[in-house]
């Protein structure tokens, strides 16, 4: 078998190629410079030309695209595409979402059930992965320890404010809509509200009316976009709650790719520089804080499945699916406020036995979600529908 890899900037891009090494799977990496040269048209020709004459069987990518899709159809071979971010099938082309020929692998559930019931069969529901063997690997030096080692950590982005501006070009009324719709949901872990507190047809017409330009049409396009503006601004929220209150009591380490004003208490550390810092981070830190992105309706993050690979101890907001495969107490622990957050927080740094357990467990737990074994469930998928086709 030879696969084409297309690559964009993404950590598990590595994992991937080592898998597939380990597999014994003949591979081609291929990365446009997007940065350089931002021209889809040219990146069809140029995967076109890739493709015509080197017998690849298949064509890779984390996340999808369109001009990959066309190519794999033309070529007349599987397009798999592992999509690592949410939401997903929002602005795509439908025509070329349904290209028999396309494999779309949905770490999200609810984002998959959404396709699913637009008629759309090129889709299939599967959990992302980590590279355990790797991370067990890597040891932490004495410098290791003095760089990273703190009570508490995040790693994740706060998200720049762009809400004021949004905010600034509504009505009060409209403003008071959305106030409403993001302080429910930060009210509530687990469980993903934002689209059906959003689905009133009074209320959306009267957005786009007063936003209008943002998008074309009142269609599916604008209430994911107005999904999408509340999920952001409410993550950054959840984020800055608890990174501030734990911060004045406890030893919490930030990293994050900008300075966060509010946070006054916290050690900020700025990015994780290199691919092997990010899971060092995770190593020596005593509780590994996961609050994730509120447009992740229902899947793992993928931080929180790499903290657990890495061995560290996990506490996430509460998620549907980190539940159907993690013990909540016993493989990693959930919190379902943020003053319960905090009460786990102070647990578990006073039992460190427990959490060193928990963390244990939830490391033998993410062997089960291995890069060689998610994706020979997808190969396996892949070639058993060609074979039936």
């Amino acid at each position: 078998m030879r696969i084409f890899f297309y690559q964009w900037e993404a950590f598990m891009q590595k994992d991937m190629e080592i898998a597939l090494r380990n597999m014994g799977i003949d591979f081609t990496v291929y990365r446009y410079p997007f940065k350089e040269k931002n021209d889809p048209a040219h990146l069809k020709s140029e995967v076109k030309k890739q493709l015509s004459n080197s017998g690849f069987d298949a064509v890779l990518s984390f996340n999808y695209r369109e001009e990959l899709a066309v190519c794999a159809y033309e070529a007349k071979i599987p397009y798999m595409a592992w999509i690592v971010d949410s939401p997903f099938g929002v602005t795509q082309d439908e025509e070329i979402l349904r290209l028999p020929t396309n494999h779309i692998f949905i770490f999200d559930r609810y984002d998959y059930d959404k396709l699913v019931k637009r008629g759309i069969k090129t889709v299939y529901h599967h959990m992302l992965a980590v590279n355990v063997p790797r991370l067990d690997e890597l040891m932490l030096s004495a410098e290791d320890h003095g760089r990273f080692d703190a009570d508490i950590a995040f790693v994740g982005s706060m998200y720049p404010s762009t809400f004021p501006g949004f905010r600034s070009r509504i009505t009060e009324e409209e403003a008071t809509f959305v106030e409403n719709v993001i302080a429910s949901q930060m009210k509530v872990q687990g469980q993903y509200l934002l689209d059906e507190l959003t689905d009133d047809d009074d209320m959306l017409k009267n957005l786009q009316i007063t936003l209008e330009g943002e998008y074309h049409g009142y269609d599916r396009l604008f209430h994911e976009g107005l999904q999408s503006i509340l999920a952001k601004e409410t993550t950054r929220r959840d984020r800055l709650v608890l990174v501030s209150l734990l911060s004045e009591y406890y030893d919490v380490a930030l990293y994050s790719n900008r300075s966060e004003p509010m946070i006054t208490q916290a050690s900020e550390r700025g990015i994780v520089e290199s691919f092997e810092e990010l899971f060092k981070v995770y190593k020596a830190t005593k509780i590994n804080l996961c609050i994730g992105y509120r447009r992740i309706a229902s899947g793992i993050p993928l931080r929180a499945l790499e903290v657990m690979g890495a061995g560290g101890f996990l506490l996430s907001n509460r998620q549907p699916e980190i539940e159907e495969n993690f013990t909540d107490g016993a493989d990693c622990v959930m919190y379902d406020s943020i003053e319960d957050a905090f009460s786990k927080v102070q647990y578990y740094l006073e039992h460190e036995k427990e959490r060193q357990e928990i963390a244990a467990n939830g490391h033998e737990k993410a062997k089960e979600f291995t890069y060689e074994k998610q994706f020979q469930k997808m190969l396996d998928i892949v070639f058993n529908s060609c074979q039936a086709g």
